[in-house]
């Protein structure tokens, strides 16, 4: 694991680890020009290097990705901090490419696919309240003109009502149902939200020092 790290003039690298003595050498210019989130990409790529006791750059994007993600970040944090960090690079497209995910987005996709069907749901039952509400209409519209005494008025305006409060109830649970489709769907967005935790690193000493760069390990 890094030891410390070391703020030096003219890195070209932009920042080195030395793997016997897990001592970083980061660019001054580079780290006073990054963000938080880069430095700390930086710091965990070049620990990657060391955890896997390899020289491959996409091993040791993968480890900071992987760290970060644990540390609360979100993938969009992520690819946006190893862009400022890879930026200049002729491979850097691809490396991007590598850590940016195939699906990402703030709420998962079968939240969306459940509120469609409820949606559907909604429009299909509305429809086929309509429909209904046609067949009693003209149903009643026989019965008026084939039978006038009295009870079979009270019968027909009872169906009536008893009608009109079926079709309440619908829209009511639907109503209901679609409010509960929503508090879900922000329920997750909340749960999802990234809640960033602070990974400590070795202090930086005062001063700058020259570094032995023996290899290219971020350009």
């Amino acid at each position: 694991m890094i030891t410390s790290v070391e703020i030096v003039a003219n890195n070209p690298n932009k920042a080195t680890v030395i793997n016997e003595t897990g001592v970083v050498y980061v660019d001054q210019l580079f780290w006073n020009t990054t963000s938080a989130n880069g430095r700390l990409f930086t710091l965990l790529h070049e620990q990657g290097h060391l955890a896997n006791d390899s020289d491959s750059e996409f091993e040791a994007d993968d480890y900071a990705k992987a760290e970060m993600l644990k540390l609360g970040h979100s993938e969009r944090h992520i690819v946006k901090a190893a862009q400022e960090v890879f930026a200049g690079s002729p491979d850097t497209n691809f490396r991007l490419q590598r850590l940016r995910a195939s699906a990402n987005h703030v709420v998962p996709p079968a939240v969306f696919g459940m509120v469609g069907n409820v949606l559907g749901d909604l429009v299909g039952l509305i429809g086929r309240g309509k429909r209904e509400k046609a067949a009693h209409a003209a149903a009643n519209e026989r019965y008026e003109q084939s039978m006038e005494t009295a009870e079979d008025i009270a019968i027909m305006e009872a169906r009536a009502r008893q009608d009109r409060l079926r079709e309440t109830l619908k829209v009511v649970g639907l109503v209901a149902l679609l409010i509960a489709a929503v508090v879900i769907v922000l329920a997750v967005i909340k749960s999802n939200k990234p809640k960033i935790k602070k990974l400590e690193f070795p202090p930086l000493p005062p001063g700058y020092k020259l570094a032995p760069v023996r290899a290219k390990l971020i350009s």
